[in-house]
């Protein structure tokens, strides 16, 4: 998890930390608090639990494009990805670095969670929708063989038509290679279990089925398109019928592997 201030106030960051805590483990999860030298404060006031994982550290202020760039200068054979980049603190400037970096796998893993500047704004998100169109454009034009993996909150309290209107579109403008969607539920302790005008369950089935058909269709043109290209692919499951592969650019346990039918 890379710790910046705006990623532990998130409502959601907890949760999705425990998902990964189930299927990761403890030992295989580890904090990276990323804040400005003499601003660090490892009691996690607030969000204690955080105190549990192993962190990295920068005593002397080091950042993480710091540790990237040195990274890349490893005389070594291997390669890496991101993981969850959060928007609101990704600059231009960031991915700018990022594009230099000759063992990073342009794999980007960016929770949006909607595009609807006033779904956004009602999930405190701390960045709009110019700023997601900015940051997607310039992924799009300036890394090759790039991977977009985002989540969708869907049926967040006073979501309209137009506002899921408004997904649909994102969706198939920026045709993204994995996407996650989650549906809205009431936590206690949340700030929007108190919001009103939510969605109805019918309306929820009805806009997850519009939602999963156009990412089906954008999902199953990219796998055409994949299949006639030479790749580095990574065998998962293997036997006389079938072959279960992940593309390089795919991450572990997230992303949908494809399936190779064999001939006997």
């Amino acid at each position: 998890l890379v710790a910046t201030e705006k990623a532990i106030e998130s409502y959601w960051c907890n949760w999705e930390l425990g998902i990964g805590d189930t299927h990761k483990y403890i030992e295989n999860i580890a904090i990276i608090p990323i804040k400005d030298k003499g601003e660090y404060d490892f009691k996690y006031k607030g969000n204690e639990y955080l105190q549990i994982y192993p962190s990295i550290d920068f005593e002397d202020g080091t950042n993480l494009m710091d540790l990237l760039e040195a990274i890349d200068k490893v005389d070594a054979d291997f390669k890496y990805k991101l993981y969850y980049m959060y928007p609101d603190t990704m600059t231009l400037e960031h991915l700018d670095r990022l594009k230099k970096l000759k063992k990073l796998i342009p794999y980007f893993d960016i929770p949006f969670q909607h595009i609807s500047p006033k779904v956004l704004k009602r999930m405190w998100r701390f960045y709009n929708d110019e700023h997601i169109h900015i940051l997607l454009d310039y992924i799009k034009s300036n890394f090759k063989d790039v991977f977009l993996h985002t989540n969708f909150i869907v049926w967040f309290p006073w979501e309209d038509e137009n506002d899921f209107e408004m997904l649909k579109d994102f969706a198939k403008k920026y045709e993204f290679d994995s996407v996650s969607m989650f549906g809205y539920h009431d936590e206690k302790l949340a700030t929007s279990s108190k919001l009103d005008q939510k969605v109805d369950d019918e309306t929820i089935k009805k806009r997850v089925w519009e939602l999963r058909e156009i990412l089906e269709e954008i999902y199953d043109r990219k796998y055409d398109e994949r299949f006639w290209k030479k790749l580095v692919w990574f065998i998962h499951e293997y036997n006389d019928k079938k072959a279960v592969i992940r593309h390089e650019l795919m991450a572990p346990e997230v992303d949908e592997y494809d399936v190779v039918n064999l001939k006997n």
